[in-house]
């Protein structure tokens, strides 16, 4: 089962914890979000709550996939932006 790391913490990612509970492909191992956005939370739905600039501190990228949920068409920039 590949660990995962959720950037955001909005509504889809939420919905998305949901959907991947029963989930045998995946485990969520935390979400991620810009630390402007993260108001003084460091959990959400029980998962730590990450500051995305250090989150390679905690999580290397070799051993964790990420989800980077965005809605609208604008924001495809930022999707490739993440990515890389």
């Amino acid at each position: 089962m590949k660990k995962v790391i959720v950037y955001g913490n909005a509504l889809l990612c939420k919905m998305l914890y949901y959907e991947a509970i029963d989930s045998a492909d995946f485990d969520i191992a935390c979400f991620a979000a810009e630390k402007d956005y993260l108001r003084d939370r460091s959990e959400l739905l029980g998962l730590p709550l990450m500051i995305f600039e250090e989150i390679q501190d905690t999580y290397p990228p070799q051993d964790y996939d990420m989800v980077v949920l965005f809605t609208g068409f604008r924001r495809m920039r930022e999707r490739a932006e993440k990515y890389d």
